[in-house]
């Protein structure tokens, strides 16, 4: 083999893996879209997705909390807006930290 035809097969295994891979990523967000549309109502989700836009690590924390809840046993039914609000609140709270001079 020749070096181009070396570099042009290292180029079609590089690309290979990337569509794997972004396979992957879209199968994982279908299924957590799934998840969620059972899991919360319409407008629960949009509020969801909203806070993705803004706060990335907000969402992943939302997400994980609702996953373990439901693991658990502890949603019985769909999560409405008002409850997410809460759960975005408790997450979002920030920890004040008061430092005292003697």
């Amino acid at each position: 083999m020749t070096t181009d035809e070396e570099a042009r097969q290292q180029a079609l295994q590089k690309m290979l893996e990337e569509s794997k891979k972004h396979d992957r990523e879209a199968q994982a967000e279908q299924a957590l879209n799934q998840a969620l549309k059972n899991l919360l109502t319409d407008e629960a989700k949009q509020r969801l997705y909203n806070v993705r836009l803004v706060n990335n690590s907000l969402f992943t924390q939302a997400v994980q909390t609702i996953a373990y809840l439901s693991k658990q046993g502890r949603i019985e039914e769909k999560i409405g807006d008002a409850e997410l609000k809460q759960l975005l609140e408790k997450l979002s709270a920030k920890k004040e930290t008061t430092i005292r001079r003697k």
